[in-house]
């Protein structure tokens, strides 16, 4: 992209956040459908989500460095 490899890297992570996101969509459709609400099922999802914050909160940091 824009012959610039690091954006390329950069739109690669970015993707494997997006597998990030759905893993945590399956899990919670399946908390729902088995009506699982102990609070470990909810400690997981939240280690899940606060995953996914970090590494966008790297990912933009970066990507900000990158275009400047």
């Amino acid at each position: 992209m824009l012959g610039n490899s690091s954006l390329n890297d950069l739109s690669a992570q970015m993707q494997k956040n997006g597998d990030g996101w759905r893993e945590i969509t399956v899990k919670t459709l399946r908390l729902g459908r088995s009506r699982d609400f102990r609070p470990e099922s909810f400690e997981e999802l939240r280690g899940l989500i606060h995953q996914r914050a970090d590494f966008e909160e790297r990912f933009f940091r970066d990507l900000k460095d990158e275009i400047r």
